[in-house]
């Protein structure tokens, strides 16, 4: 229980320090993308890789992933409507049947209505979802901390400078 603590202690450190927003909405949409698609063994490393290449945050990373595998089951059945809408769409049969002859393909699973799904509603959310991202922690370091700072409750919480020399 003192763990949860202190990684919340530590995440909202992280949010009040002079990282930049973008980086951490950047992790955060890789957090959700990731947490939302089904495993397989392609598009996981993949996400893994874009995040580290394009110097996204792991810490906010590996800490919201499975906060954010949280609201998979809940929206579970929307994305398997939408897998389901898109891989039944007579029009797309010759493009599906060019993709069953890439070798590489099968193994991310796209056949599958959860899978599909998700895919699609990554692709197309996650622009949206980095911008959200973007404007709340804006909205959260304008507003929030301003608010915090001047509240009285943590200036009580801080230790004097003076005994600080005793921890030593």
């Amino acid at each position: 229980m003192l763990t949860i603590f202190l990684i919340i202690k530590k995440l909202v450190k992280f949010l009040n320090s002079k990282e930049s927003v973008e980086n951490i909405s950047y992790s955060l949409t890789l957090a959700l993308i990731y947490s939302i698609t089904p495993f397989n063994y392609i598009v996981h490393p993949l996400i893994l890789v874009i995040l580290i290449g394009f110097n996204g945050n792991l810490f906010i990373f590996f800490i919201m992933t499975p906060i954010l595998s949280m609201i998979t089951p809940m929206i579970m059945n929307e994305i398997h409507a939408i897998g389901n809408m898109i891989l039944s769409n007579g029009t797309l049969t010759p493009l599906f049947q060019r993709m069953s002859e890439i070798p590489i393909l099968s193994y991310t699973n796209w056949n599958n209505t959860v899978s599909m799904g998700a895919y699609i509603s990554s692709i197309i959310l996650a622009y949206p979802i980095y911008k959200f991202y973007n404007f709340s922690l804006k909205k959260y370091r304008h507003i929030v901390i301003e608010k915090m700072k001047k509240s009285k409750l943590i200036h009580l919480i801080k230790i004097p400078t003076w005994l600080t020399i005793f921890k030593r």
